[in-house]
């Protein structure tokens, strides 16, 4: 039986993280995402997502991808947040404003179909 697809990155600087690509042909669609702060790290962060493919069918870079916060993870965020996505989008990253003390864990599982 297929395991879920599940990242996991550690993230140690301001800016945004590596984009984690998900696959919106997938149904139903479901993704779990945590931003996962420990006791000690201070941060101010967002998470944002897109519907817009990284790629280029030709496999280069997509100059144009528009990248939406998510408001389940508003700009300011401070503690651990766990969301979801129901709906297909394409990919998501972490936005980081201000980090002291450590690192943030950005993890996401998306399920295989059950079809």
């Amino acid at each position: 039986m297929p395991s879920p697809l599940s990242r996991f990155a550690t993230v140690s600087a301001t800016g945004t993280s590596v984009p984690y690509n998900l696959d919106p042909s997938i149904g139903p669609f479901n993704v779990a995402i945590q931003v996962y702060v420990p006791n000690g790290v201070t941060a101010t962060y967002s998470v944002e997502y897109t519907l817009d493919e990284l790629n280029l069918q030709d496999n280069t870079a997509n100059p144009n991808i528009r990248w939406m916060t998510d408001p389940q993870f508003p700009v300011g965020s401070t503690a651990t947040i766990t969301g979801n996505y129901l709906f297909p989008i394409s990919a998501v990253r972490l936005n980081v404003a201000t980090l002291t003390g450590g690192s943030l864990e950005l993890k996401t599982r998306q399920s295989f179909s059950i079809n």
